[in-house]
């Protein structure tokens, strides 16, 4: 579920991609790196209202569908955004997703433990809730395996 966008940030608004759901990582990586700090609303409004000079942006925050970021950008940098994104939905035009090819049980047991009560098989909903379950924690553990995959584990001790 993560993508990556890069986009031109040269105003105080730059749009959310549309199958956004949350940010692992945005930055700004020309001229220079610069790793952008998430920080709500009010601390932006706060911030910009007590110094609003356009210069290199450091924080941002998501306002209606956007990234506010501040300071306003004084020129042209490049963004880039790690994030989250949805599952395409599946229609009558769009029949096969990542999900539903690499994942399918997921969809099936998910499916099963929700129709169960239409169906009056209300004794089979525990069995296929358990199997739901299974898949997706399959699916989170194949995650953390491939976010680790060729690394060693290193312990990390920061001076303060």
């Amino acid at each position: 579920m993560e993508d990556r966008v890069v986009a031109t940030l040269d105003t105080r608004y730059t749009a959310l991609p549309t199958d956004f759901i949350e940010a692992q990582r945005v930055m700004i990586t020309a001229p220079a790196v610069t790793r952008l700090e998430m920080i709500t609303q009010g601390d932006l409004m706060d911030r910009r209202s007590a110094d609003d000079t356009a210069k290199k942006p450091a924080y941002y925050a998501i306002v209606d569908g956007a990234f506010e970021v501040y300071p306003t950008p004084d020129q042209n940098y490049t963004m880039e955004i790690l994030y989250y994104k949805r599952i395409p939905s599946l229609s009558t035009s769009i029949t096969t997703n990542w999900m539903l090819q690499y994942n399918s049980d997921a969809y099936l047991y998910g499916s099963l433990m929700h129709a169960a009560p239409y169906l009056g098989e209300d004794q089979r909903a525990q069995i296929w809730a358990s199997l739901y379950k299974n898949a997706i924690d399959a699916i989170n553990l194949e995650d953390d395996k491939a976010k680790a995959s060729g690394a060693a584990h290193r312990i990390r001790i920061r001076s303060f």
